[in-house]
């Protein structure tokens, strides 16, 4: 995170927290209202994203759902980011040919963020798109099938 985007990384981030919180979460999770207003902080907020809760919403209400996805935010927020932050995996290299398709818009990950994967990735692709925030396939869905199609036709780049 850089200081000078703390404002905005802060507030697509700080639905993460509230979800993983125990009880909190599960309830948080469960609320179409809290689910639209995370969608509205990381995407950009066009009809066909926000239509998208129509799918999710119902799923996300299911308490069994509900409670997979809060334990899911916990372990995220309590093990795996602080072991990245700390460079747990900083000697592990990212073996599999990869398309990393990263929205600019995007207030969670900052293009920053994402710099270096190319250090730890024997063949990573990195596509940054425009008028795009944190769902790719949900915001650009036609661009993200047209990069993927290249992607998927183009021979791994040999290590």
């Amino acid at each position: 995170m850089s200081l000078r985007g703390l404002p905005k990384q802060l507030g697509g981030t700080a639905y993460q927290g509230l979800l993983a919180s125990p009880g909190l979460g599960r309830v948080m999770g469960g609320s179409p209202r809290v689910l639209k207003a995370v969608y509205k902080s990381i995407s950009t907020q066009t009809e066909a994203v926000l239509g998208e809760l129509d799918t999710y919403a119902p799923r996300f209400a299911e308490k069994e759902r509900a409670q997979a996805a809060s334990q899911l935010y916990r372990t995220f927020v309590t093990q795996e980011f602080p072991a990245w932050v700390r460079g747990a995996n900083d000697a592990r290299r990212l073996t599999t040919p990869t398309l990393w398709l990263h929205g600019l818009g995007d207030p969670v990950i900052g293009p920053g963020a994402i710099k270096n994967i190319t250090e730890h990735a024997d063949d990573v692709r990195i596509e940054y798109l425009e008028d795009c925030g944190h769902f790719p396939p949900e915001e650009r869905p036609e661009l993200v099938a047209a990069q993927l199609r290249d992607f998927f036709a183009t021979p791994p780049i040999a290590a």
